[in-house]
């Protein structure tokens, strides 16, 4: 839930500078202000996503690797979307960002650390 907050946020941050900055917002100035809205929404989601992830984890707030990992797996899955959605992708390659958040699954996670804290055959 953490990593989906980080990707909204992430999005919603890169989708509004293009809106301040960038001339590829189409629509001219009506769609720069719907641009700014869908940030501001995305904004809105992520930080609720945030409470209630933070709510959920209750006792275990203090374990990083409850929102180290998944917070690095969102922000990574954010930028691409929200090039992705800048670049005019609307297709169904936009939701490609959205498969890193898989790695954010604590039975993946374990199983990536699992393989890389084996020692090369070498090394032993």
């Amino acid at each position: 839930m953490l990593a989906v907050a980080v990707t909204a946020w992430t999005t919603a941050l890169i989708v509004l500078a293009a809106s301040f900055v960038g001339e590829n917002i189409l629509g001219g100035d009506a769609g720069r202000f719907w641009a700014r809205v869908f940030a501001g929404a995305l904004g809105l989601t992520g930080l609720f996503l945030t409470l209630l992830a933070l709510g959920l984890m209750g006792e275990n707030i203090r374990d990083r690797s409850h929102y180290v990992v998944p917070m690095i797996v969102g922000l990574g899955a954010g930028v691409f979307e929200g090039m992705l959605l800048l670049n005019g992708t609307i297709d169904l390659t936009i939701l490609a960002p959205l498969l890193l958040l898989i790695l954010t699954l604590r039975p993946v996670r374990r199983g990536i650390s699992r393989i890389a804290r084996r020692q090369p055959a070498a090394a032993r």
